[in-house]
């Protein structure tokens, strides 16, 4: 990582398939103060340390945005590891938390679908939605697929 950074996250997942766990990270890169992006970037286990494989995901922030808001605790990110797609292949579901203004924020969901090899494709699940969702992960419904469930400010559950 280069630059300042705010916000980090990480999780463990085998995101290459060699049977040891991998790291999977999410942070918010700053310069001179000003969030640029959001990035996510794996390091992989070669049993003896952690290799850095580069990032996976990146995500340019608008000139004047920040990530998460002053006025609410709702973290500035979720990353959650799951087969969301039954494939197999650990996968990565990342929420992030975007103001544009002082008044308002806006959600965005990213699944990033792992190949075993770590490698992974993203797919928009939803963006700039006007929301304080938190998300964990589980299968709810016995179908081996992962699920997402978020719960918002007005305790409202929703499963993905």
């Amino acid at each position: 990582m280069t630059g300042e950074t705010a916000t980090i996250v990480a999780e463990t997942g085998d995101f290459n398939g060699d049977g040891r766990p991998d790291l999977a990270m999410a942070y918010q890169q700053n310069l001179n103060f000003q969030p640029v992006s959001i990035n996510v970037v794996l390091y992989l286990n070669n049993g003896n340390g952690f290799t850095n494989a580069g990032t996976v995901w990146k995500f340019a922030m608008l000139a004047g945005s920040q990530g998460g808001v002053n006025y609410h605790s709702t973290p500035e990110f979720d990353l959650l590891v799951g087969d969301y797609d039954a494939d197999g292949h650990a996968d990565l579901a990342l929420r992030y938390l975007i103001a544009n203004d002082p008044t308002t924020a806006d959600a965005n969901l990213v699944i990033l679908y792992g190949n075993g090899a770590g490698k992974f494709t993203p797919t928009t699940v939803f963006a700039n939605r006007e929301s304080f969702l938190q998300f964990d992960s589980a299968d709810l419904n016995d179908d081996g697929r992962t699920d997402l469930v978020g719960v918002d400010l007005d305790h409202s559950i929703h499963i993905f």
